[in-house]
Parts: structure tokens; C-alpha cells; sequence
């Protein structure tokens, strides 16, 4: 009996097997092929719409999942394009749009503060990758295809400028501004006896200030020396704004905003260390014009602003319309099957 045992045991094995087989077996959701077959499995889709839902904060509702499948279909018809089109997307590429990103949007962030950001969103690196490559793709194929549509793009005319003035007039209101000099030490990084070093010079200095206040010019370009002990700022634009009363805080906003042209304040001490401030301009909230600048201390005005905006919004239309007869060319080309019975 015993030289049955060795079949008996292989034969378990292979049911083992089997069973192991069919479990990993993915139910397909969908399979597309524009250059080769390939398949979207259950169980990647339910990850997925997870990550989806995790973004949003929300359970997607069935014709939402159904609109998100389609586009998981038309991404993999459009990277099977680029394959066809040898359209490239390199790392290195990938790479240089991503910290582009990150200058833009989280430039203070260490890699693992990016990463942790993105995961709390429910943003993995390797998707973020995948976007930035769909991204440089989609470039490169407007740049080899459809150059010309971009070209032929008109700049807004002086109608249309007005026009949007008009119609989003209130958004162009400037709340109360100051311009101010400040001389100031950052204690943040410092222990003890280097804030207490920092308060003495600081309060020697308002002193020398309150006696002549003519020598806080002087005291502003003394600021660059590295041996002086205290930074300075020759002008500086501060808004009456929340936002601003966030960055700053209350002792700092009520000093700015308590003083006359020409008035020196106090001393002010909080959380970043010491400084005080010279009012040199008091700017009271305005409606803006056209040929306003949009920002105080830089060129450009309201009317550059729209239409930039305007050209923007024309540009990413015209984007939009060119993805999506792309992929109906592609959808139309292209053999796709939905399973909706595995769609849940």
C-alpha cells in the first residue's frame, strides 16, 4: 500500500495547485487591443476605484465607476498609441516634471513629506509617475500631430478683455495694503541665550531709531553685512487680509496697520523673533482698473491678467477637444469589450 502513497500525495498537490491557480485568476472587467491584446482584471480595477474614492472622500455611485472604467480604457488605447507612434516618456523626463510640480506646489517638502502628502490623498509615487508620463506623452503628440491647431490660436481681443473685466468686476478689488521696511532677527533656530543676544540687539537698535528715527535707512543697509545680527527688508507689501494675519500675526498686522506713513512702531516680539517696522505707504482698498497693476510691485496689470486667463481657458479647450477626437479615433480603431458582470 505503501507505493501508493508518492501518487496519492502528487495528486493532492496538483489539486492544490489547481485551486491555487483558479483563485489568483483575475475576472477580467474589460480587455482592449489597438497593438495587443491587453486586460483590465477586477481586482486592479477595485484598487483602483478605491484610490479614486480615497481622493474624492466618497463612495463613487455606479455611473460614476462606469465613466471611471472608460477612462482607465482610453488611457491604456492612449499609451498603446504612443507605443505604435514610438512617442517616448523618459525617467529623466518624468523626473524634471515632477520637481517642476513640486517647485510649484510643495516646494518646502523633503521627499518623504511629499510622499506622506500624497498618500494621504490617496496618491501612490507610482501613480503620480504614470500621470506625469500620460502628460509628457499627450505633449509630444500635440507636438509631432497637432502643432498647428496651437498655432492658429488667436490672442483675446480688446472686446472680450473688457468684457470679462465687466462680468467678474468684483473679483478685482484690492483690500487695504501697507508697504513697509522691517528690520528683524529669525530666533526660531536659536536656543536661549541666542534669542536673549537677539532681544538685546534688537531693542538697542529700536532705541538708536526712537532717538533719530532718519538712522533706520541706515540700519536697512547695514541689514546685508553677515556680521550685523539682523536681517532687513526695504519694502514689503502686507494685505489687511486673513491670510496675511496667518502669516504674520496679530502684534505684526496691528503695527502695520496702526501707523502713519513715515511712523516707526514698537518692537514687536513673537514666534519667528523680533522686528519692527517703518510704514512708508498707506494704500486704502480699491476697485481695480484695467491698467491697474494686478499685484502692487510688479509690471503687470488687470488687462494682462485676463487675458492671459482667457488665452489659458482657449488653450486648454482646445486640448480638451483634441484628447477627445483622439480617442475616438483610437475607440473606433481599436477592439474593446466591457464584462458588466464583473463590473461591482
Amino acid at each position: 500500500m505503501n507505493r501508493f502513497l508518492p501518487a496519492v500525495v502528487a495528486a493532492l498537490l496538483l489539486a492544490g495547485a489547481a485551486g491555487a491557480q483558479a483563485t489568483l485568476i483575475d475576472a477580467p472587467v474589460a480587455t482592449v487591443k489597438l497593438i495587443r491584446s491587453e486586460v483590465l482584471g477586477q481586482r486592479q480595477f477595485s484598487r483602483d476605484v478605491e484610490v479614486m474614492e480615497k481622493a474624492l472622500g466618497r463612495k463613487l455611485a455606479p455611473e460614476e465607476k462606469r465613466q471611471y472604467l472608460e477612462t482607465k480604457i482610453n488611457d491604456m488605447l492612449f499609451f498603446q498609441m504612443c507605443e505604435r507612434d514610438k512617442l517616448f516618456a523618459s525617467e529623466t523626463e518624468i523626473d524634471a516634471y515632477i520637481q517642476k510640480m513640486r517647485e510649484q506646489t510643495a516646494a518646502s517638502l523633503s521627499d518623504a513629506q511629499f510622499e506622506a502628502a500624497l498618500k494621504a490623498q490617496g496618491i501612490d509615487l507610482a501613480e503620480l509617475r504614470k500621470s506625469a508620463r500620460q502628460q509628457i506623452l499627450f505633449q509630444k503628440y500635440i507636438e509631432s500631430y497637432r502643432k498647428a491647431d496651437l498655432e492658429r490660436l488667436k490672442a483675446p481681443t480688446a472686446d472680450e478683455v473688457i468684457a470679462a473685466y465687466e462680468l467678474n468686476k468684483v473679483s478685482y478689488v484690492r483690500p487695504d495694503f501697507v508697504r513697509v521696511s522691517v528690520l528683524y532677527v529669525d530666533t526660531r533656530s536659536m536656543d536661549a541665550a541666542g534669542r536673549a543676544k537677539a532681544k538685546s540687539l534688537m531693542l538697542d537698535l529700536a532705541a538708536k531709531v526712537r532717538e533719530n528715527p532718519a538712522r533706520f535707512d541706515e540700519l536697512l543697509v547695514k541689514a546685508s553685512d553677515p556680521s550685523s545680527g539682523y536681517r532687513g527688508t526695504n519694502s514689503l507689501y502686507v494685505s489687511r487680509t486673513p491670510q496675511s494675519l496667518q502669516s504674520w500675526g496679530q502684534q505684526f498686522m496691528d503695527s502695520a496697520f496702526g501707523l502713519k506713513a513715515g511712523q516707526i512702531g514698537e518692537l514687536i516680539e513673537n514666534e519667528a523673533g523680533y522686528q519692527f517696522i517703518r510704514v512708508n505707504e498707506v494704500l486704502p482698498q480699491k476697485q481695480l482698473t484695467l491698467t491697474d497693476p494686478y499685484q502692487l510691485g510688479q509690471a503687470a496689470t488687470v488687462q494682462d491678467l485676463i487675458r492671459y486667463q482667457l488665452f489659458q481657458a482657449a488653450q486648454q479647450k482646445l486640448l480638451a477637444d483634441i484628447m477627445e477626437s483622439l480617442i475616438a479615433e483610437l475607440r473606433k480603431a481599436a477592439a474593446v469589450k466591457i464584462f458588466e458582470e464583473n463590473l461591482k
